[in-house]
This record gives structure tokens, sequence and C-alpha cells, in this order.
């Protein structure tokens, strides 16, 4: 894998886009923070930089997003200076193919505000075969608890690509998904997750004044449109520590896995 690093300063937020970014994610917070989601929405063009470098092994198109961490270590305001730093962290076999990720750390006056994992697989009919070590928590269906749900219109992909940047077609209308195999077109996986992140922080606002790491894994495509549920598994009662939840829609099908976690 290419070993450059991207480095960029004095990054502002562009609030028209954060505010769109908000309201597609039902982020609801009366402070003045951003959401975390939307710090990687700025961070996305140095990605896209990084996959388009001519030594870069794989073709841009078919890569799949199978997975995000994201760390934020404090709230940041919609004011603050950031510096951006990007790189590929690794590349390995995978059942399918070849998975690897790209880590983005985030600085404000010299200090870690936020980074992100993000694991992407590039699938190859040829594929290793290794066993596949994901090791994200799968929730039992005892006591869980249904935080409510969501009917997702047909251009929920089209709102969140113009606020994130991400215009991959497979998320914009049914005809270009089904060029690339899709029966319609589906829910971006950041959308998802951030949608989660912003019903989690109606009930539990305190975590997310700390320090804190939200990491998914997405699992089948959630096609638009669609009825969602968020189901959620505290394993802490007491010290609110970790919160276990997944998507499900009304097929019963599991479209994303993740854990929040207070550090």
């Amino acid at each position: 894998m290419p070993k450059l690093e991207y480095v960029i300063d004095g990054i502002r937020v562009n609030t028209d886009k954060c505010y769109a970014f908000h309201r597609v994610t039902k982020w609801q917070s009366k402070t003045a923070f951003i959401h975390p989601c939307f710090i990687h929405t700025i961070a996305f063009p140095l990605h896209l930089t990084l996959l388009l470098l001519p030594d870069f092994p794989f073709p841009l198109f078919g890569l799949i997003h199978i997975g995000n961490k994201i760390t934020q270590y404090r709230p940041i305001a919609i004011n603050e200076s950031l510096q951006f730093r990007c790189h590929f962290a690794g590349l390995k076999p995978h059942p399918k193919g070849w998975e690897f990720s790209i880590e983005v750390r985030v600085y404000s006056s010299n200090e870690l505000v936020w980074e992100s994992l993000s694991t992407n697989l590039y699938t190859n009919k040829k594929a290793i075969d290794t066993p596949n070590n994901n090791k994200n928590y799968t929730p039992s269906s005892l006591d869980r608890s249904n935080y409510g749900g969501i009917q997702l219109e047909s251009n929920i992909g089209r709102q969140f690509a113009r606020c994130s940047g991400d215009y991959n077609p497979i998320h914009l209308n049914k005809w270009l998904a089904k060029l690339f195999g899709f029966k319609v077109q589906i829910a971006h996986g950041m959308w998802s997750k951030s949608w989660c992140i912003s019903s989690l922080q109606l009930r539990h606002s305190s975590i997310f004044e700390k320090s804190f790491s939200v990491e998914v894994s997405f699992k089948k495509p959630l096609y638009l449109p669609n009825n969602i549920n968020l189901f959620v598994e505290k394993t802490d009662a007491q010290l609110d520590s970790q919160l276990q939840f997944s998507i499900e829609s009304q097929n019963s099908n599991r479209h994303l896995l993740g854990v929040l976690k207070v550090l």
C-alpha cells in the first residue's frame, strides 16, 4: 500500500453543510458541537485522494465500506480550526478478497480530538481462504430495548450525498445501483451510523460529553425506501459505560452492528 500521509492545516467547518448533515441524520443536540460523524465527511476527500494514487492496488469502484470506528476525545465546536492527518493503516487477506483501512487523526491546537479507522473490502473471485476474524459483538435477543424507528424515503441517499460529499452511485437512484448489482439504491453506511449516534445521544447525552468510541460493522445492504428500528442493549446499567446496538428492518434483516464505549 502507498506510504504517503496527507496533512492539511487550518480546516474550518462549512456551517451550511454541517447543519444540513445534522438535519438529515436527526442530530438534535442543543449545543454548538458537531456531530461526531460529520468530521468523517470533512476527511472523505482525503480518503479519495489516497484511493486515487497511481500505486494504490485496487480499482475505486467496487470497494465496499465494511466497518468504521470513530474515537472522539472531547466535543468539537463548530468554529474550531482543525488539522487532518490521513494515511493507509494496513492490508490483510479477507475471506472474500482483501481488507484495508484508512486512518485519520484530527488535531485542534496540537490536541488530538478525534480519530477514525475506516475498513474497506476489495472483493476478489480468487479470494484467499482465510478465517473471518470479525470480532464485532452480535447483540443477543435478550434484554434489548427498541429505541424507536424511522421511515426512510427513497431519496435519503441523495440528501446525505449533498452534505457528506459521498456521491457513490449505488446510493443515488435504482438505475445506477443496478449497474453495480443492487436491486435498488441503498443507504450510506455512514448515514446509518450517524443516525444511530443521534438516537443514542437523545437518551444518553452525558456519554457524548466525555471521551468515547463508536465502532460499527456494516452487514446487509439497507435498500431504499425502508422502515428501520434501533435496538440497544446496555452491558453496564449502573455506569452507563457501554451500549451495544443494531439496526434492523421490518423483515428482521440486520444491517448494522455497533458498540459505543466510554473511554
